[in-house]
């Protein structure tokens, strides 16, 4: 029975995934991943201002820690649900506590390869797309 929920979920991402367009792999996921964690740029860990991600197959978004959970790219770390695939990521909107930390981390990505990505100075936050 849950073998049969998983082959539908994936078809699900599968057919999702196939009407947009791909930014990420895993190996990507994985650079970036371990690169915002580690770097001196900070943004929001309280409850008012979460890292936020949105799958492929679900309205929702969930709240993440931007952290390469297994070491392998593949899956990021929630702290509700459990962890995530990357493959299913849509996007991913990071808040930070100001312009200066926003920009450094604009920059940290540049320097890391080619992202798709979207700043909103307004909102102080950075929008990570594994998919468009």
């Amino acid at each position: 029975m849950e073998e049969n929920k998983l082959i539908k979920h994936n078809k699900a991402v599968t057919r999702a995934a196939s009407k947009k367009g791909s930014y990420m792999s895993d190996t990507k996921w994985a650079k970036l991943l371990r690169a915002i964690w580690k770097s001196d740029c900070k943004f929001f860990w309280d409850n008012r201002n979460l890292v936020l991600a949105k799958t492929l197959t679900e309205e929702q978004l969930w709240v993440i820690r931007l952290e390469d959970y297994l070491g392998d790219g593949k899956y990021t770390a929630d702290d509700t649900a459990g962890p995530i695939r990357t493959k299913e990521i849509e996007y991913i909107i990071i808040p930070f506590h100001s312009k200066d930390n926003l920009y450094k981390t604009k920059e940290l990505i540049d320097s890391l390869g080619k992202y798709e990505y979207d700043v909103d100075e307004a909102e102080r936050t950075i929008t990570l797309f594994g998919y468009r």
